[in-house]
This record gives C-alpha cells, sequence and structure tokens, in this order.
C-alpha cells in the first residue's frame, strides 16, 4: 500500500514538472520593461527622484532592505557623475534583466564595452574588480585599480592612473595644456566635455607635431620667451609641463650665450665674445641689411674709414638675462651718443639728433 502511494506521488510530481516546461516563464510586462517598474519591487526605491525608473531600481536599498549590504557598494557613485566621471550606464557591469529569473541569488556581472576599451579584460573577484578600462587597466601608474566594491572614499587621479603617468615628466601638473576636453586649466576634471572615461585617450598637443625643430619653436621663442615660462616655469627647468627647456639645450649655458640667438653662434661664449652675437644672423633668420633687426650692426661694431667700432652699449643696453626677449627693441643710447648735450631718439626705424651723426 505505501509503495503504491509512494508511486502515485512520483506520477503527479512528474506530471507536474512536465506541464510547468511548456509554459511561458515569468517576464515583466511590456508596460513594466518600459517603466522599469517591476524591479524596484526587490530592490531600490521607487519614490526616489531619479531620471529613469531603472535608476530607481539600483540600491540603496537591495533586496533585503539594507541601504549598506555588499549589494549595494558603489552603485551610486557610478550611476550619478561625481567629480571623477559621468553616470556610468547599468548594462556597463551586468545586463539589464528582462525576466524576473534572475532574482536566483547570484550576482550577474557581464562588462560592457566601455570597461573593455583599449583591449582592457576585466574580471570581478573576491569583492573587487580588476583590469577595468575605467579603473585603469590600460594605462598605468595607478595606486587603486583594483578597487573593493564596497570601498570608501572616492577615487582621485592617481586611482586610476599615474598624477602623472609615467611616461610623463614627474614634474607635469598642466594637463590641460594637452588635454583641454578633459581636464579643466584649473586642474579638475572636465566631465562637460565628456572625454573622461570615453575609452579613449584624447589629446591635443600644446604644441604642434615637429615644435622639437629648432626652425620651429626656436623663432617662436625669441619672439615672446617670457610666454614659453607659463608651462616650462620662470627657470626654464620644467614647471608645469615637467619639459625642461635646459634638459634639451644641454644645460643653462643656453641663457647667458648671446650667440645663442643672434649672431655668429660661439659654443664656449664668454663677456669678449659680445660682438659676434651682432647680426647678421637677426632671431628670425633675418640676414639682409634692409632688415630692421640686421641693418648697421656691423658697420658700427667694426669700424671703418670715418670711425672705429662702436660698443654695443652706445646704442641698447647690454641684457642681464633672457627678459628682453620679447620681441621689442630696447634702444637706449650711451654716453658717445649724448655728448655736447646731443639728445638722442630713436623711432623705430631711425635714429636722430645723436653726436655720432652730427
Amino acid at each position: 500500500m505505501a509503495s503504491t502511494h509512494r508511486a502515485a506521488l512520483a506520477a503527479l510530481a512528474l506530471l507536474t514538472a512536465t506541464a510547468a516546461c511548456d509554459q511561458a516563464r515569468p517576464t515583466l510586462g511590456e508596460a513594466d520593461a518600459g517603466a522599469g517598474g517591476d524591479c524596484t519591487t526587490c530592490h531600490g526605491d521607487a519614490t526616489r527622484s531619479e531620471a529613469s525608473a531603472l535608476l530607481q531600481a539600483a540600491p540603496p536599498l537591495d533586496a533585503h532592505g539594507s541601504a549598506t549590504g555588499p549589494a549595494v557598494g558603489a552603485h551610486q557613485a557610478h550611476l550619478h557623475a561625481t567629480a571623477v566621471s559621468g553616470p556610468i550606464a547599468c548594462a556597463e557591469c551586468h545586463a539589464v534583466p528582462t525576466q524576473r529569473l534572475h532574482s536566483n541569488g547570484q550576482v550577474d556581472l557581464a562588462f560592457g564595452a566601455l570597461a573593455r576599451a583599449g583591449g582592457a579584460s576585466p574580471a570581478f573577484a573576491g569583492g573587487s574588480c580588476s583590469g577595468v578600462y575605467c579603473h585603469g587597466a590600460t594605462l598605468s601608474g595607478g595606486s587603486l585599480t583594483a578597487p573593493a566594491w564596497g570601498g570608501a572614499g572616492p577615487l582621485g587621479c592617481g586611482s586610476c592612473h599615474g598624477a602623472p603617468p609615467p611616461s610623463h615628466a614627474a614634474g607635469a601638473t598642466a594637463c590641460a595644456s594637452c588635454h583641454p576636453g578633459t581636464v579643466n586649466t584649473d586642474g579638475t576634471l572636465n566631465l562637460a566635455g565628456g572625454l573622461h572615461l570615453n575609452g579613449l585617450v584624447d589629446v591635443s598637443r600644446a604644441h604642434p607635431d615637429g615644435w622639437a625643430d629648432p626652425a620651429q619653436h626656436g623663432r617662436a621663442a625669441k619672439r615672446d620667451l617670457s610666454s614659453c615660462t607659463a608651462c616650462h616655469g620662470a627657470d626654464y627647468g620644467g614647471g608645469t609641463s615637467g619639459v625642461s627647456c635646459n634638459g634639451c639645450h644641454g644645460g643653462t649655458a643656453w641663457q647667458s650665450n648671446c650667440t645663442f640667438c643672434h649672431g655668429t653662434k660661439v659654443a664656449a661664449y664668454t663677456a669678449a665674445d659680445l660682438p659676434s652675437a651682432a647680426p647678421p644672423l637677426g632671431t628670425q633668420g633675418e640676414t639682409a641689411t634692409t632688415d630692421r633687426a640686421v641693418g648697421a650692426h656691423r658697420a658700427h661694431l667694426d669700424g671703418g674709414a670715418i670711425a672705429g667700432a662702436v660698443a654695443c652699449a652706445e646704442c641698447h643696453a647690454v641684457p642681464a638675462d633672457l627678459g628682453h626677449l620679447d620681441g621689442a627693441a630696447q634702444v637706449t643710447f650711451g654716453s658717445a651718443a649724448r655728448r655736447d648735450g646731443a639728445a638722442p631718439a630713436w623711432s623705430g626705424t631711425t635714429c636722430a639728433s645723436t653726436y655720432c651723426h652730427g
């Protein structure tokens, strides 16, 4: 009798299971799927002010009503704009369910295109993610490239990549010079630009290609060398760019070598070589005497049948530093030009009332 009863129960169970197999599994209704309404039945908060019902479904709260459990973690930090990034779509970390049967107690991670950008191979284990593009997998120098899901506090620039990265000069802090769409001039992230965490390294170089060629940067620097100090420092030692002018020019001797910018270059320059600094060549490559930068320099410095050589300081002060490199001709007449009460003047193209010229 007992065995007959057990056989009947087994048959009933098999019949029930067989019948269930051909039944449609429960899914979100069309209206629910569009609004995400059913999702907040288990987690999140339908009353929370969010841009969409799907965001309302993200913890806190988790499926057990906890606002601090492991299922809560960094959901809100990813889904809303922060000082580090804009909102990250839900689908970048896991598939957005369309069926209720995902409620199996398992965390079903499925990293999206952003997490895999640049060939990254993201993974999640032991409560931490690793190898994720968003946390510096394709960069280097970051101190926290495998953050814990429930870790405290926001991340900074140095968490995901070096600040500056190892490929940059150690003193490079003017990030906006090369990454204006990513970093603001005050050092904060330019989230409005939309380039931070976009899967690319967006670079807009401070200088055009080939800038290292003296034919490009040399003449520009001679027109206004002070503009270089904004990035390279007042001593040209690197500044916020971290790139030292002195490093490229073999030390600081170039700063006191007058022939480095004009005239006939003298490698081991001394004060006695000052006449060699007179054009030709001018700072912009001028060689013709009709060019103002060249003009009558040699006629004065070499002397001739009418007069002997005239010292540089008789027409302008001999600079003691690089502050004179502003593109302006600084004419200051000396004592010889002022003899017998002469009042010399320079109009920008010609001199007048100098003792030397009667």
